[in-house]
């Protein structure tokens, strides 16, 4: 007959006055016994899947927050571009703008220069003017001599009479066309006359070379004050501008 046993069963007792570490000798290696360590047994498995979860929620935290970091950063270092890239677009549409103005200003200078250059021309015309105690009238119509002669006297006044060189500068500095003054020789011809009675002979004259030409076929018996200052004789019937003058009062 053959004997069963049970080694699942069988158990051990240890008396507690033994000795730590102490085995019998008649134990197998195999069956000795271990005593446990009292903090392992009272370590639960759920609070390890507790730590463990905290573990894992704290770095998946960490990582979002890193994440949100680097998008801010990003961000941060997108908006700063862009605001690197307006200051330099609105310092250049600054810049434009008084480039714009600059030029702007210069062409209203350039304006009112010839503005004023064309005022210093046409100034005189159709007013008095006090020069040396005598007042001078431009006119900027056109009319023939007898027709200029009228204007004049309408006006109190009779044609220029050039008596200076002063007054020669004052006539020409006010004038740019060819204008009627009170010279003429339609009553004999080369005897030039001005209409007051002052002596033609004897008073200063300012004639352009080769000037009065006497031209017998237009019948040049008017004289006229050119846009460069010089005489020149002119038939009476075409039709220039006038100068009147008076005595101031």
């Amino acid at each position: 007959m053959e004997l069963m046993v049970d080694y699942e069963n069988i158990t051990f007792q240890v008396e507690e006055d033994n000795v730590d570490g102490y085995q019998p000798e008649h134990l197998k290696p195999g069956l000795r016994l271990q005593r446990r360590d009292p903090a392992r047994r009272n370590v639960s498995p759920l609070i390890i899947y507790v730590l463990l979860g905290l573990c894992i929620m704290l770095s998946s935290l960490a990582l979002v927050m890193a994440l949100i970091l680097m998008t801010q950063t990003r961000e941060i270092k997108r908006s700063d571009a862009d605001f690197q890239m307006e200051i330099y677009q609105w310092k250049s549409n600054v810049t434009g703008t008084f480039e714009n103005a600059a030029s702007s200003l210069s062409d209203l200078q350039a304006e009112i220069s010839l503005l004023r250059a064309s005022a210093s021309i046409f100034h005189a015309f159709d007013q008095w003017r006090f020069f040396n105690q005598r007042l001078y009238y431009f006119s900027s119509n056109d009319w023939t001599w007898d027709e200029a002669q009228k204007y004049c006297v309408a006006r109190n006044s009779e044609f220029a009479i050039i008596n200076s060189n002063e007054e020669q500068g004052y006539i020409r500095s006010n004038t740019n066309v060819d204008t009627w003054i009170g010279l003429h020789d339609s009553a004999v011809e080369v005897n030039w006359r001005w209409v007051d009675g002052t002596d033609y002979d004897t008073n200063v004259k300012f004639w352009a070379h080769g000037e009065p030409n006497g031209n017998k076929d237009y019948d040049e018996d008017c004289a006229v004050v050119s846009k460069d200052g010089s005489w020149r004789d002119w038939p009476c019937n075409s039709k220039h501008s006038v100068i009147c003058e008076k005595p101031a009062q």
